[in-house]
């Protein structure tokens, strides 16, 4: 039996913590300094701005289709549509070069061509409505 109740100890060694390094926040390197992440300047503003542009743009394209308000819908949503598509792929570039995902580029980019679609459709169709008007004779 060693129990060392009345005998010598061996010698303790004081208590070491291990080594450890002090917290830090990583270190991102973008354009608010340290600690902030890496973002594009303005490429996702600029595609969700084109989003907007291009939902709104389809609303008006798709009213564009009746005669009633065609002519004002149509020039609503060419207004929309044209700075939509410009944003759109201004935006998908930006985010594209920093690796960022640009689903609302791309449907910004979507939603603005199937509203010039629209748009150009209700041109036609108004067009030929309005050169069929001259054309009515009246009963007079």
């Amino acid at each position: 039996m060693d129990n060392n109740y009345g005998g010598q100890q061996p010698p303790q060694q004081p208590y070491q913590q291990p080594y450890q390094q002090p917290y830090q926040q990583p270190q991102y390197g973008g354009p608010g300094g340290p600690g902030t992440p890496p973002s594009s300047p303005g490429g996702k503003a600029m595609s969700i701005v084109s989003l907007v542009l291009g939902i709104v743009a389809l609303f008006f394209g798709v009213l564009s289709m009746p005669l009633a308000v065609g002519f004002f819908c149509q020039i609503m949503g060419f207004c929309c549509a044209i700075p939509s598509l410009i944003l759109g792929i201004i935006g998908k570039k930006k985010l594209s070069q920093v690796g960022a995902p640009a689903g609302a580029a791309t449907g910004g980019i979507i939603c603005t061509i199937i509203a010039l679609v629209f748009c150009v459709i209700g041109t036609i169709i108004c067009a030929v409505c309005w050169s069929d008007v001259n054309n009515w004779s009246y009963g007079f």
